[in-house]
This record gives C-alpha cells, sequence and structure tokens, in this order.
C-alpha cells in the first residue's frame, strides 16, 4: 500500500501540491481560481 505521508515525497514541489489539496477549503480555492470557467 501507498505510502500517503508527506514527509516520504521526493519532490519539494509533489510535496507542496499534496499539502495544498489535502485542505479542502484550499483545494476549491485552487481549482476555482486556475481552472476554465466552462469546468467551474
Amino acid at each position: 500500500m501507498p505510502d500517503t505521508d508527506t514527509d516520504n515525497i521526493a519532490q519539494p514541489h509533489d510535496n507542496f501540491f499534496k499539502l495544498l489539496v489535502s485542505h479542502p477549503a484550499r483545494a476549491g480555492a485552487l481549482l476555482w481560481e486556475h481552472l476554465p470557467e466552462e469546468v467551474t
């Protein structure tokens, strides 16, 4: 089973993204700001 702990992610940008999307409000804001209007 894959480890979901962010301490074991090799690439810093992957760790940052995982931390960002692990919080529903932050993930929603990220998607809302960056997805095209047709998708939202």
